[in-house]
This record gives structure tokens, C-alpha cells and sequence, in this order.
């Protein structure tokens, strides 16, 4: 049994993150007890919880994350053949894709960051309003630094921002590499 508990710490799991109907004293591993936040958004406290290369975070459709859930720093990577996914789950909620809202508020540094992490993924999320309209206040909805093995899927872009994305990285010998784009809907940002 000891053996047991110990290896299934090292397994990656599934969480559940709803802002409307949870909260982090859960353990988040059911939709009955589910997060508030995701892991690395301010105040985010969840019960218990360890990284593990491959956890997947389920964001409940048809609910929206308001700007105080930002910025979120992404700080856990995957691995190889393990990457962590952010994403929804048929059957979760239920509506349009989960979104996550700036609020309009120019938040520093982007709505969204990480700093050296790999093997993650974001499918079939919202992202919006970062920035104020018409105003190009905010430089990057979407801020990723030395980053790799990225995958983003089914997103649904609208920052009012400079940049809906700004993958960037340090200048010097390592190379960076595996970045997939597929089906993104972007409007209002330059670039």
C-alpha cells in the first residue's frame, strides 16, 4: 500500500476549475469538487495539490474568469509524451467555451505568462480583453518566454491589445522548437 501512494504521486491527474460553483479547499479532482482557480492564477490554493507531468485542468463551459484571476502564471511544465493540458471536457458545464476575461483592466506583463516551460497545451479556451479599446494600453494578451513544445488549439482570441501572442525568447544557443497553432479565431490586436 505504501508503495502504492508513493507511485501515485508521481501520475498526473485531472482537475476541475470552475469559478462560479468552486472553490480551492477542494481537491479538484471531481466536477463535484471543483477549483476556483488553476494553479499559478493569484490566490490560487488548491487542497493538496502536487504537479505532475501531464495533469490536465478542466475549465467548466459557459463560465467566465474575471480579471481578478489574472495574471496567471503558468508554472509547472509537461514532458515528453506528458504535456499539461488546459482544456474543456463535454459534459462540464455546459454553453460557449470557458472564458477567461482581463476585464479590460491592461494587465502588466499579459493576461497569461510562463517563463521557461514545455510541453503545455490550451485547447478550447476564450481569451479576451485585456486591454482597453481602441487604446493599444496593453503590449500582450498571451506572453510566453524560452518556452517550448507549445500546442494551442480551438482558442477563440480577442485581447484589445498590441498582441493577441508573444512567443520570445533570449538570445543565445539554445534553440526552442515544436510550436503548433491550429485554429485560432483572433480579432482586435495588431498582431
Amino acid at each position: 500500500l505504501l508503495l502504492f501512494i508513493l507511485a501515485s504521486r508521481f501520475f498526473a491527474g485531472s482537475y476541475y476549475i470552475d469559478w462560479t460553483g468552486g472553490n480551492d479547499a477542494n481537491n479538484g479532482t471531481s466536477s463535484a469538487t471543483q477549483w476556483k482557480r488553476a494553479p499559478g492564477m493569484p490566490s490560487f490554493a488548491g487542497s493538496g495539490y502536487t504537479h505532475a507531468a501531464g495533469d490536465i485542468f478542466y475549465f467548466k463551459s459557459g463560465v467566465t474568469w474575471p480579471s481578478t484571476a489574472f495574471p496567471w502564471m503558468v508554472a509547472n511544465s509537461g514532458s515528453a509524451g506528458n504535456a499539461d493540458t488546459y482544456t474543456t471536457l463535454n459534459g462540464f458545464g455546459t454553453g460557449a467555451q470557458p472564458i477567461l476575461d482581463g476585464g479590460n483592466t491592461s494587465i502588466s506583463g499579459g493576461m497569461i505568462q510562463a517563463v521557461g516551460q514545455s510541453y503545455l497545451t490550451f485547447n478550447n479556451l476564450t481569451f479576451q480583453n485585456d486591454g482597453v479599446t481602441l487604446t493599444a494600453d496593453s503590449l500582450s494578451m498571451i506572453d510566453f518566454k524560452n518556452c517550448q513544445q507549445l500546442t494551442f488549439s480551438n482558442l477563440t482570441l480577442t485581447p484589445y491589445a498590441q498582441r493577441a501572442m508573444y512567443i520570445h525568447f533570449d538570445v543565445g544557443s539554445t534553440t526552442y522548437s515544436n510550436f503548433t497553432f491550429t485554429n485560432l479565431t483572433t480579432s482586435h490586436c495588431a498582431s
